[in-house]
């Protein structure tokens, strides 16, 4: 492998094993069933939005950041400016928030689904999170021999 190819997602997706990687290290990675991760997601926008992210966006564009600013484009940011520039209703814009975040977190899954050395941890509604971070830990201390 070369720097420039480690750095490349695609060389990752195509490899079949852990033992394959080109380095030592273990991936953990998080899933829960889908209902509750969008929940989760929609609450966690509601919070953004109660902690002043339309605030945010009337600060940037009173001192002169772009509408066309790449910044601006992202998710968040993109449907205040729906709501604050476009007059789009403020319900619709949040709903619009809400499924663009469920949406990439939908293709998070979706690319990181594919990465087979991933080792996935099944979460419930109510992690138990000390079950996790600990089996986390045994799997560390197994692979690196960090007795």
């Amino acid at each position: 492998y070369t720097l420039l190819s480690l750095n490349n997602p695609e060389v990752y997706r195509e490899l079949k094993t852990p033992e394959e990687l080109p380095f030592d290290m273990v991936v953990f990675g998080l899933n829960m069933p889908r209902e509750i991760l969008y929940d989760r997601i929609n609450r966690r926008v509601d919070i953004m939005l109660e902690q002043g992210l339309e605030a945010e966006v009337r600060r940037l564009l009173d001192e002169g950041v772009p509408t066309d600013c790449q910044s601006m484009k992202s998710i968040g940011y993109r449907q205040m400016l729906w709501y604050l520039v476009d007059g789009m209703e403020y319900d619709f814009a949040v709903d619009k928030l809400k499924q663009a975040t469920r949406n990439f977190a939908k293709r998070q899954v979706t690319f990181f689904k594919r990465m087979p050395y991933i080792e996935w941890y099944e979460l419930d509604a109510e992690p138990d999170y000390e079950n996790v971070v600990n089996s986390m830990e045994q799997t560390l201390v197994e692979k690196f021999k960090l007795v």
